[in-house]
């Protein structure tokens, strides 16, 4: 079974000293590096004698925002993506079952969403507060 505290997140052009700037319509991508007690590869979900999990990774924003993030399956190194659309900061927060099993790095993650007014693609992502 994957071990929270020996797991863990990183985020992809992001960096936990320093708040990044996200254009609303922009993807955001999480690793996550998933290890059981022994150091093993882990993967995305398990089960054991009828109990079951998964690991779940979620942008949680200060407007009460919740965003899953899409988990790619897999063994050991797998990511997590999610597109943005509301302007906002958001933290990152990955764990294996229950908010109780966080990864190493989990809510040390922080962006913040501004509106995307020039858009290649001739559309603007903005959904107000």
């Amino acid at each position: 079974m994957v071990s929270g505290p020996l797991s863990t997140l990183a985020m992809v052009n992001m960096s936990q000293s320093v708040l990044a700037q996200k254009f609303a319509g922009d993807m955001v991508v999480a690793l996550l590096t998933l290890r059981d007690i022994y150091g093993n590869n882990g993967t995305t979900s398990y089960g054991f004698q009828g109990w079951n999990t998964s690991a779940m990774v979620m942008l949680i924003s200060d407007q009460g925002i919740v965003v899953n993030m899409a988990i790619s399956s897999g063994v050991g190194v797998v990511n997590a993506t999610a597109i943005v659309t509301s302007v906002g900061s958001y933290v990152v927060s990955a764990f294996l079952g229950s908010s109780q099993n966080n990864l190493q790095g989990s809510g040390k993650f922080m962006f913040e969403v501004i509106p995307n007014t020039n858009s290649s693609a001739g559309t603007m992502f903005y959904i107000p507060n």
